[in-house]
């Protein structure tokens, strides 16, 4: 299988953050290709902290997170034909660019995607630790 991963684009937005599209595609058979273009923007935590003043969660947010966040989406398509494969490409970036750009710019993006992060991962670590304990209690349930 014919893989590229090809650099698209590099955008600085608005708010300092840095955005890339890359394109993941891939061939599954013949002059089909699996499409997948993916945006991500790293933010760290060190920044955002010192930006907005809350350096005290610093070493809380990096041991449960680590030094830097990421932001993705991946936008895929399936068995597109090998001559359409750059018109969706540019497709799937156009549409992912004329409905995110707004929201990724806005000013408190990273803070609240970070905070966001942060509360996911804790209440996810929470219930694999509840999970473990009823496992390890012979719970029923199993």
């Amino acid at each position: 299988m014919e893989h590229t991963e090809q650099p698209i684009q590099t955008i600085l937005l608005e708010n300092g953050l840095t955005l890339e599209l890359v394109d993941y595609s891939r061939r599954v058979a013949g002059d089909r290709w699996n499409v997948r273009v993916k945006a991500a923007i790293g933010i760290s935590v060190e920044d955002v902290l010192n930006r907005t003043d809350q350096r005290h969660w610093k070493e809380e947010i990096e041991n449960v997170l680590g030094k830097q966040v990421v932001f993705e989406k991946e936008m895929i398509r399936n068995f597109i034909d090998e001559r359409e494969k750059q018109t969706v490409v540019d497709q799937l970036c156009r549409s992912f660019l004329e409905n995110a750009m707004i929201y990724l710019s806005r000013q408190h993006f990273a803070e609240r995607f970070l905070f966001k992060q942060y509360r996911e991962t804790l209440e996810r670590k929470r219930i694999e630790n509840l999970l473990k304990k009823g496992v390890s209690r012979g719970d029923p349930s199993e």
